[in-house]
């Protein structure tokens, strides 16, 4: 039987950084299972809400900077561990975990669930997580990189929030060893989000699914996808990234010489020689038929990467420059504490930092169309 999948994307695919993608919200969260789950890409931003900054007493002092969230359900008892693993020496992973077996995401804003085990641990470039050997169920900037490990019950729901601090782009792995609870997961593979890159002749799509897929599911000649341009023009298709059993699928086709421009495509996802679509790499659901219209990324816009400092270190006054008009401008200390505020209309502002003390600050900077975290060092 035949699957055919119409999908429409638009916009821009970057860097395999992806920025407001469904699982960027609790709601929409990645189902994981037992192993070793690959995410080789950053998320960029947080999703629809900033769901961290408010939930009272949670170790993610700075909310969320580049999170994406994971569920995970528990079929029989054990223990759990995990190690959240990143692929680069510069990246800063932390993360928080949730107990909503009888709750949902609405109640980690408001802390009415909160963290069971949270981690701001700031050692770049090694891993983290639960585990034998941890200490302590929540660990501030200052703390260790492993926490102690955790006992589940079957039926029990937990969800993870990972979040990059330094917004590196290399992307992690989350390493189930030593976990003797077993996952289940019941969710049919869908398809989500769709980015869209045209470089030259090169077209990049790239696919959001809402769990892991085997990578192994794709035929080596790709007959699963059939990639269409805005003008008609049936593109070949060159090779399909998957890495492990990866979230994003990015496929890259050639465009025809005959086309000028291409604002959009239509990918249609269909059985493969391998008599397959796209299969699940937990439960082995395949992707169903359907139509999917996605446009993504109209509103959502990085702002991380254009706010600069000068001069950093600050040795008396920082100036804080951004693309969009600044409406406030905070400084905190490593704890959370906000030592400063100031408000501004201005792309630019400076700031006197006479009154610190030598040492490592937080500055949080929110625009018209977004925040961002930057670390500022002030010596005098």
């Amino acid at each position: 039987m035949k699957y055919v999948l119409p999908i429409f994307l638009f916009l821009s695919l970057a860097n395999q950084t992806f920025a407001q993608l469904p699982q960027q919200d609790c709601i929409d969260a990645i189902s994981l299972c037992n192993g070793r789950n690959e995410f080789p890409y950053n998320y960029d931003g947080f999703g629809e809400s900033e769901e961290l900054l408010t939930s009272p007493g949670l170790c993610l002092i700075t909310g969320e900077n580049n999170t994406s969230w994971y569920r995970m359900e528990f079929n029989t008892s054990g223990q759990l561990v995990f190690s959240i693993i990143p692929y680069s020496t510069i990246d800063d992973y932390d993360f928080a975990l949730f107990d909503l077996t009888t709750q949902s995401c609405a109640d980690i804003p408001t802390g009415d669930a909160p963290s069971v085990r949270c981690n701001f641990a700031v050692t770049p470039g090694v891993a983290t997580g639960i585990g034998v050997g941890g200490t302590g169920v929540s660990q501030g900037p200052n703390g260790t990189d492993f926490l102690l490990p955790m006992s589940v019950d079957s039926g029990d729901v937990l969800y993870l929030v990972v979040d990059n601090f330094t917004s590196n782009g290399q992307g992690f792995i989350i390493d189930f060893n030593g976990t003797t609870a077993n996952m289940v997961n019941n969710n049919s593979l869908t398809v989500g989000i769709g980015r869209l890159s045209v470089v030259s002749d090169t077209v990049k799509v790239a696919l959001t699914f809402n769990q892991p897929v085997n990578c192994s599911s794709i035929s080596n000649d790709f007959s699963e996808f059939v990639v269409i341009d805005n003008k008609g023009n049936t593109l070949d298709i060159v090779s399909v990234e998957c890495d492990s059993a990866a979230v994003v699928l990015v496929i890259i086709a050639i465009k025809p010489a005959t086309t000028v421009s291409i604002s959009s495509v239509e990918v249609q996802i269909q059985g493969g020689l391998d008599g397959n679509t796209i299969v699940a790499s937990c439960n082995a659901s395949e992707v169903n038929a359907g139509t999917i219209n996605v446009i993504a990324g109209l509103n959502t816009i990085d702002i991380k990467g254009s706010v600069n400092l000068y001069p950093n270190p600050a040795q008396g006054e920082v100036t804080i420059t951004a693309p969009y008009a600044m409406e406030q401008i905070a400084i905190l200390d490593l704890n959370g504490k906000v030592l400063l505020t100031e408000t501004t209309a201005a792309t630019q502002h400076t700031l006197t930092t006479t009154g610190l003390d030598n040492g490592i600050y937080l500055l949080r900077i929110t625009t018209l169309k977004g925040s961002a975290i930057k670390k500022l060092v002030v010596a005098h």
